[in-house]
This record gives structure tokens, C-alpha cells and sequence, in this order.
């Protein structure tokens, strides 16, 4: 068949095909102004020579938008890019029936779903999002949260002021120059997982028995000092302040103390001490030599006199008798 006109016709439902020319001896036919829905295959062309417009409209295809993310910018009616007929003639619609309202209305996608973050506390905050849109490009990009964080025309998130430990709910958008728009959630985590940092390392202590002690440890975090803790809170205490005094009157003898700093995320740095104290004995030696007091070294001094005395007399009588 030849020169044939088929237009104005509702082509629907075909589990196959809603046209196929088969046979190349249709030849110079023109469809029209046809409109193809829900088929399995809207059309086939295995013809010679035949045209799916007449030079100035074509037909309405319902996949146009899915197979060549067909728009009309111009707003004329008519499709902007043609529309290809499945088939060995390779034929095109040139003037595809095409009305997606005024612009186009087809949003942007996003090259990779945005994800959830997580930065450290007083760390700089950088996340980069990245959209297309492959008929309008993007014109920007937009973010729920302008306190805390900005996005710039690349989709690049920075945080503008300092983040505290918590999470931030955060929508961003991309838009095209027809205010489509693609948006994404997820959340940005703040925490703080470095533990203080002793301001000096605690030293190990000597006190005198019954006598006060105080002691002042200092430990420093980005997100401040929550609390001081030790061990041994029989014989001991330490404040808000790192200040550590005895509790009563310690016995003497040797105390192993652990203290820790804690921050506000219950991170900690450690450190153990010994605190001697000391006996009185070892008080009232002091000067005389190691351990020993002035009356025991009084005492000590009479003693070997008195051995010395008694040897002589031995000897003498030892003499006498030979």
C-alpha cells in the first residue's frame, strides 16, 4: 500500500504492537495526529519511505517523556526533540505531540540520594549533594537550615557557625530555572569521641599523718570538664574543680589513687598517683637518719657502752686466773 494518510485515530490497549509495518512494500505513508496509549510497542516501521508527521505536526506518544525525556520549552504544542519509531526504516516523528504545561515541568534528580553524616564536635562541617537535570540544568540549590549551615550554586554544605553534640534534620533541595525541584532529608550528627587532656599529669603525693591534704589536678576538653572521679572515696574526695582533700584522718601507709576527667560525652583521661602517708615514727626521724628517732639513737649509743664495760671486765678476769 502507497501514499496512504492515516490520522486522527486513538491507538490504545495492544498487548503487541499499535502499529507495525511489515512489509516494505508500504511505502510513502503518512500517520498523523494519532495518539498511542498503553501499548506493549506504540509502533513499528519495517516500511520504505514512509513519515509519522506531515511536516509540521506528528503523533501523541504516552512514552515520550520516558524514552527521551521529551519537553516543550517553547510551549508551541510540539515536542523538542523528535520521537524514534522502533523499526529498520528508522523512522522519526520530527513534530511529537507534546503539551507539559507552561516552561517545563519535569523536576531534577539527584546523581546520589544525599546521606545521613556524622562530624566531630568542633570539627569543620563539608558535604557535597549533587543533582541534574539533563533538559534545564540546575539553577541552585536550597537548604531548611540557614542558622547553622549554607549550600553554594555547587551543592557544597559547610556549617557557618560552630555545630553543638546533637543531630540536625536537614532537608536540601535542588531546583531547575522552572523552580522544579528534587529534595532529600538526612541528618547531621555531632559528637564528641576525643577524650580532656591533662593540663599537667598528676605526681605522686607525700603528706604528714593527721595533717590536711589538698591537691589540685586540672584537665581541659574542647566541650569542658563535666566531672572529676577517683577510686578511693574512703580516704579521699575531689571536687568539681579537681581539687583532691583526705576524708577523716588517713592512716599511714601508702594509697594507690585513680583520678579521672570526664566530659559532658563521658569520654575520660586517667591517671594514677601514689599518696604516701607518712607514720609519726618516720615524722620524728626526720634529721637523724633513716628510721631512726634521737631518743632510739641516745638509747643505742648507751647500750654499746655498756657491752664494751663488760668485756673489759671479762678479760680482766681472764688474765688473773692464767
Amino acid at each position: 500500500s502507497r501514499f496512504n494518510e492515516i490520522y486522527s485515530n486513538e491507538i490504545r490497549n495492544s498487548s503487541r504492537y499499535g502499529v507495525n509495518v511489515d512489509d516494505t512494500n508500504f511505502q510513502s505513508n503518512t500517520f498523523y495526529m494519532n495518539h498511542f496509549f498503553d501499548n506493549y510497542e506504540n509502533a513499528v516501521d519495517d516500511g520504505t519511505d514512509n513519515y509519522w508527521d506531515n511536516g509540521s505536526i506528528g503523533n501523541y506518544w504516552d512514552d515520550y517523556w520516558d524514552r527521551y525525556l521529551g519537553v516543550d520549552l517553547n510551549d508551541d504544542g510540539i515536542g523538542d526533540v523528535p520521537y524514534n519509531i522502533s523499526g529498520a526504516s528508522g523512522s522519526q516523528d520530527l513534530y511529537p505531540i507534546w503539551d507539559d504545561g507552561p516552561g517545563e515541568n519535569h523536576p531534577p534528580n539527584w546523581d546520589q540520594l544525599p546521606v545521613d553524616q556524622i562530624v566531630e564536635f568542633g570539627a569543620l562541617f563539608s558535604y557535597k549533594v549533587l543533582a541534574y537535570d539533563h533538559i534545564s540544568g540546575i539553577d541552585h540549590y536550597w537548604i531548611n537550615n540557614t542558622n547553622n549551615f549554607d549550600i553554594n550554586e555547587n551543592g557544597d554544605i559547610t556549617n557557618i557557625s560552630a555545630l553543638s553534640i546533637g543531630t540536625y534534620r536537614l532537608e536540601v533541595r535542588a531546583y531547575d530555572p522552572y523552580d522544579n525541584y528534587c529534595s532529600a532529608l538526612f541528618n547531621v550528627k555531632t559528637q564528641d569521641t576525643i577524650s580532656p587532656m591533662w593540663g599537667t599529669t598528676p605526681t605522686n603525693q607525700e603528706i604528714e599523718y593527721n595533717t590536711p591534704f589538698s591537691y589540685d589536678v586540672n584537665a581541659s576538653d574542647l566541650s569542658s570538664i563535666d566531672h572529676y572521679w577517683i577510686n578511693d572515696t574512703t580516704n579521699f574526695q575531689i571536687d568539681i574543680n579537681g581539687t583532691i582533700t583526705n576524708v577523716g584522718t588517713p592512716d599511714s601507709g601508702i594509697y594507690y589513687l585513680e583520678i579521672r576527667a570526664y566530659d559532658p560525652s563521658n569520654n575520660y583521661c586517667s591517671a594514677t598517683i601514689i599518696i604516701e602517708v607518712l607514720s609519726e615514727d618516720e615524722e620524728e626521724g626526720e634529721g637523724d637518719g633513716p628510721g631512726i628517732s634521737s631518743y632510739g639513737l641516745v638509747s643505742l649509743t648507751l647500750y654499746s657502752l655498756a657491752s664494751i664495760s663488760l668485756i673489759n671486765i671479762m678479760l680482766r678476769k681472764k688474765f688473773k686466773t692464767s
